[in-house]
């Protein structure tokens, strides 16, 4: 099965993702996937509050300005319990490597 498809079955996601370097592949990929399935667990809105750096979960933007705004400025690195994008199961451990 997909990975992605399987994730959003499941409203799951990676974590991974944000402790790679915003450069790469992966990390995009993971900015997507996030993005993807935060919609999907908000009820497909297209504005959601913005987890980078700059934004702090404070101000909603259009979910792709928020891919952007991950991509370019980087994931808040204190907002490791996802509870406003629908999945505040696990912490990602970026700070704890």
């Amino acid at each position: 099965m997909d990975t992605i498809l399987s994730e959003l079955i499941n409203n799951k996601m990676d974590k991974e993702w944000v402790c790679l370097s915003r450069f790469s592949k992966e990390y995009g990929n993971g900015a997507r996937n996030f993005i993807r399935i935060a919609r999907s667990n908000v009820g497909n809105l297209d504005m959601i509050v913005g987890p980078c750096i700059h934004c702090k979960n404070v101000e909603r933007h259009h979910y792709d300005v928020v891919y952007e705004h991950l991509v370019i400025k980087g994931m808040d690195p204190f907002y490791t319990t996802w509870v406003l994008h629908g999945n505040p199961s696990s912490k990602t451990g970026c700070l704890q490597k």
